[in-house]
């Protein structure tokens, strides 16, 4: 009876969604919320790309994203191990296309690089530690791989465009267009294609790599070094700059 209570607790709580409630995932009013056609149509997949999906719970959304990805394949990554097998039975006939990890999403079981996409729904306000999550998110993207994080209604963990706008920035990811409003939205972000120079890297920009004049010390040899790096060629001291 004490497993219950924890079960009924988790279910109407904050925190990860238990596996013994996995049949509330795939009521067919889910549909009216967010259809799997129209979630896989905001991932813009090609053929032969290599997704992620964290946090899939049963697969309400993962047969129509396995489907869509003929030559390449989908991995599927969820905390508990019971929440994978229900996914297993559901997606029985796309099998062939799909990989499953019981995996922890601070710590992900992949090689960096490894996926033109990742997508959530209603996962990442689960994770006790998004931040890191995202991090590892951007670890196994290729350079301009896309991050799709959809929030739904009635989620107590909830995120909001602003929250989750902010925590991506941190991240370093670029923010590329939303779908829909509210609590009701999908929200996509890349992975830059080249990392920004640790030297003059600035929140929400990205810089070229270093090139140019050597750097000179004092913040006036500092700020010539970055402007080099971007192609503006810095004149003396108090003068104009010009661009190249």
């Amino acid at each position: 009876m004490s497993r219950w209570r924890q079960v009924v607790r988790g279910y109407f709580g904050r925190g990860v969604h238990p596996h013994e409630m996995a049949f509330s995932l795939t009521m067919p009013l889910r549909r009216l919320i967010l259809s799997p056609e129209a979630l896989a149509d905001r991932l813009h997949l090609a053929p032969t790309f290599r997704v992620l999906e964290l946090g899939p719970g049963p697969g309400f959304f993962s047969a129509e994203v396995a489907r869509r990805v003929p030559e390449g394949h989908l991995a599927l990554a969820d905390l508990q191990w019971g929440m994978l097998r229900r996914a297993r039975a559901r997606l029985a006939g796309e099998r062939s296309r799909i990989r499953f990890s019981q995996a922890d999403g601070q710590s992900l079981p992949f090689g960096s690089a490894s996926f033109d996409v990742v997508f959530l729904v209603a996962v990442l306000g689960e994770i006790p530690d998004p931040a890191a999550c995202l991090q590892e998110i951007m670890r196994v993207l290729r350079p301009g791989g896309l991050f799709s994080n959809t929030e739904q209604p009635g989620d107590p963990d909830r995120l909001t465009p602003s929250a989750l706008r902010s925590l991506t920035a941190e991240a370093g990811f670029r923010f590329v267009q939303q779908f829909g409003r509210g609590p009701n939205y999908t929200a996509n972000f890349r992975k830059p294609e080249q990392s920004p120079s640790p030297i003059c890297a600035r929140p929400g920009r990205q810089e070229g790599p270093l090139t140019g004049p050597p750097w000179r010390p004092g913040p006036w040899g500092w700020w010539a070094r970055c402007e080099a790096s971007r192609g503006i060629v810095p004149r003396a001291r108090g003068g104009n700059r010009a661009s190249t």
